[in-house]
């Protein structure tokens, strides 16, 4: 059939920067850059980039690879919203030392919010899980954590369930709202068992 114009597409190599950019003739009547690579390798999408086979077609492993050079990191950079400020910026580092970090912009430097080693995962701040939704420990989900929107409870299936302070001169103190405040109504140091606010009951 005939060609329209959205059919041009032109190859070209910029003298100021030496990229090599592809460029598609758009509905504005003008050629738009539609993918670049530079002498330094460095290749630039204005779109989409599309891995693997389509969707219904035969399955198969579909890998992306980044690599750093020599004595360098691996890094995937995500920039949202235009990139236009640096509160935009997110990267993923595979480091020289085998950690990967999960980072964020500053606005002045980029800063971990996640670092996973082989054994060791760190998190910058606090780790936020839903009601009734267990934070489990132990590979058979041994010890459980829960809070269900009205209690908390700790739930413990295997073995023994042990309560230790191993600091020396300190104590395990009970709190509770008393009087409207949070004050400290049982203790037990290392001189014995203290009951601070309002009555004691034993039973059994």
């Amino acid at each position: 059939g005939s060609l329209q114009s959205a059919d041009y597409w032109k190859i070209r190599h910029n003298a100021d920067d030496h990229r090599l950019i592809f460029e598609d003739f758009s509905n504005t009547s003008s050629y738009v850059e539609k993918f670049s690579i530079g002498q330094d390798g460095n290749a630039k999408f204005s779109g989409n980039v599309s891995l693997g086979q389509e969707k219904g077609a035969t399955a198969t492993d579909t890998q992306l690879s980044i690599y750093g050079g020599e004595g360098k990191s691996a890094i995937l950079e995500l920039l949202a919203d235009n990139s236009d400020d640096t509160s935009d910026y997110s990267r993923i580092i595979k480091d020289t030392d085998g950690s990967l970090n999960f980072q964020f912009h500053t606005g002045s430097a980029w800063s971990n919010y996640l670092g996973l080693s082989s054994t060791v995962a760190t998190f910058s701040g606090y780790v936020s899980i839903k009601d009734s939704q267990y934070l489990y420990i132990g590979d058979g989900n041994d010890l459980g954590l829960l809070h269900n929107g009205s209690h908390s409870y700790i739930n413990n299936s295997t073995g023994n369930f042990y309560l230790k302070q191993n600091s020396s001169g300190a104590s395990i103190v009970f709190h509770t709202m008393f009087s409207g405040s949070s004050q400290a109504v049982f203790e037990i140091t290392d001189a014995g068992i203290y009951q601070g606010l309002g009555t004691t009951q034993f039973h059994g």
